[in-house]
């Protein structure tokens, strides 16, 4: 079986939809406030997933075995760990790749890497990949030397708050948040990453 699968984020709303679960990451290319724009995400989705073939059973109304098996362990919960993309200047709005990182039964974690353009990376991975990928998504400013550039990484806590670190060129901040209505304004410099915002190995 394989642990990894492609989906645009119109699939992946069918998905949770044939799973009954609600998919509580982030989708770039659908509304999900909007149920006019949710609804159309799913027929698409849907038709879509039977001509990839990713259809099957009777009347082609079940998922297939590798879509079902990683989207029902990331779908109706919301995710551990995730990040994005953005300018130095502004890091409120996501401005590049974006990640999120569900827990699993097993014990591995579910990476899900989704494109601006809507195209989902879903994966399954062993924590210390997780963790790996975190640490090396959050350098990237850092080696890369570009100060308009930032890394957003956040990690749910209780209620309505988050743990939060800004890494841009000249060094990370850190903080707690509230993801409702972020304000990155608030935070202290650090010299490395808060433990709560990578997967523990």
């Amino acid at each position: 079986m394989s642990k990894q699968v492609l989906l645009s984020d119109d699939e992946v709303v069918a998905a949770a939809v044939q799973l009954g679960k609600e998919w509580k990451a982030s989708l770039p290319t659908v509304r999900v406030e909007d149920p006019a724009d949710l609804l159309g995400a799913a027929a698409r989705g849907n038709r879509s997933l039977y001509l990839r073939g990713l259809l099957t059973g009777a009347g082609n109304a079940e998922l297939a075995p590798e879509v079902a098996a990683l989207v029902s362990r990331a779908a109706g919960t919301p995710p551990e760990h995730l990040g994005y993309a953005a300018r130095a200047a502004e890091p409120g709005v996501v401005a590049g790749l974006r990640f999120c990182i569900f827990g699993s039964p097993q014990g591995n974690k579910v990476l899900v890497v989704t494109l601006p353009n809507g195209i989902n990376e879903i994966s399954e991975v062993e924590p210390a990949q997780a963790s790996e990928f975190v640490t090396a998504f959050a350098s990237a400013p850092l080696s890369a030397g570009d100060e308009d550039k930032a890394t957003v990484l956040l990690a749910p806590g209780y209620a309505d708050s988050a743990t939060f670190a800004i890494v841009t060129a000249q060094g990370t901040k850190t903080g707690t948040v509230s993801l409702s209505t972020p304000d990155f304004a608030s935070g202290r410099h650090t010299d490395g990453l808060p433990p709560a915002l990578v997967p523990q190995a």
